[in-house]
């Protein structure tokens, strides 16, 4: 889920993530760093002000859709906080495979900020994450703010154990 701005509240707007990572644990098994490759399809909605020049000045807003892709490669760092739960904290890069804003196709790299839990059950585990990208999704309406800021819900299982 992404929130978008809008002159009339915040709205949410949903998408999608797939892919594999690979965990590195280290001796104690306590900490470990999680990498991989994911695609994520990130819905976004920015407010695009327009203020008429005249006789009439006025105030328009209207709010812009818009869908972004992304192959991201993320790097956290893990912690176990007991034997079910964990924390997470890192960094993902995205590479910009395409978006649709107002008919213009082609997303930027971004850089995400990621921080979140995660709770294992015996061959699944539910993941929480909140990303916040630091790059403007939408960087032609510089009035407005139009980071990516994600909450992703995910569930995840080993396809082996070494």
């Amino acid at each position: 889920m992404s929130r978008g701005i809008s002159n009339s509240g915040n709205k949410i707007f949903l998408g999608a993530t797939g892919g594999l990572e690979q965990t590195y644990f280290f001796d104690n098994s306590i900490f470990s760093v999680q990498s991989g490759l994911e695609y994520e399809y990130i819905g976004e909605g920015t407010s695009t002000i327009g203020v008429t020049v005249g006789s009439n000045p006025g105030n328009n807003g209207t709010l812009s859709r818009s869908n972004a892709n992304y192959l991201s490669i993320p790097l956290h760092l893990k912690c176990m906080i007991n034997e079910r739960w964990g924390a997470l904290a890192g960094t993902a890069y995205r590479f910009g495979i395409g978006d649709w804003q107002s008919g213009n196709y082609g997303s930027g790299n971004d850089i995400s900020l990621d921080a979140g839990f995660f709770y294992k059950m015996k061959n699944m585990r539910l993941n929480l994450i909140y990303q916040h990208g630091l790059r403007e999704a939408n960087s032609g309406y510089q009035m407005v703010q139009s980071k990516n800021r994600t909450i992703t819900f995910s569930v995840s299982t080993p396809l082996w154990k070494y």
